[in-house]
């Protein structure tokens, strides 16, 4: 029986050089397959401190940034909708509140008018349509103002949520014992 470890160890030595390159070629492919590519984080703290990261971390790093930056953009584009609709709202605020006074000068453009004419109602009937028609205009005003200042009060009270309802503790003789 022949000597098969004498026998491997002179081929190898005979074959050094096949044999070292081979070596190496094998641990370069174990390394090659058994390592995986690794880049830096997505996520800014983890970059800083130099982590990185291997192919599904950064998937995974990818699908949460994308919600993320998704809800964002919800976010952005509610407030965009909700400064819009105030724009508008301001908008027709002042239109409203130009129209009022529109109105009031002619009124009292007109009972200026008249007054220089000397064509001011005499008559009973149309000095009060003329009061009426001042004192409504003055009323409706107001009433424009505190409707808008309730409605103001009512947003404040609707986006600070549902008031809390106090624990009210029955008296003594009045739980119906």
């Amino acid at each position: 029986m022949r000597d098969w470890l004498h026998a491997v160890l002179k081929t190898v030595d005979y074959e050094r050089g096949t044999v070292l390159g081979a070596m190496i070629a094998a641990a370069m492919l174990v390394w090659l397959y058994g390592c995986q590519s690794r880049t830096y984080s997505l996520d800014a703290d983890k970059a800083a401190a130099g982590q990185k990261v291997t192919r599904v971390e950064l998937a995974q790093e990818i699908v949460l940034k994308e919600k993320d930056l998704s809800m964002k953009k919800a976010a952005y584009e509610a407030e965009a909708a909700a400064a819009a609709k105030m724009a508008e709202n301001a908008v027709a605020d002042l239109d409203r509140q130009d129209e009022t006074k529109r109105q009031l000068l002619a009124t009292l453009s007109a009972v200026g008018t008249d007054a220089l004419n000397g064509t001011l109602p005499t008559n009973p009937a149309g000095i009060a349509t003329t009061v009426l028609g001042l004192v409504g205009t003055l009323v409706g005003g107001g009433a424009l103002y505190d409707n808008r200042r309730k409605n103001k009060k009512i947003e404040e009270l609707r986006s600070s949520g549902p008031p809390a309802t106090p624990y009210v503790q029955p008296l003594i003789g009045q739980d119906g014992d």
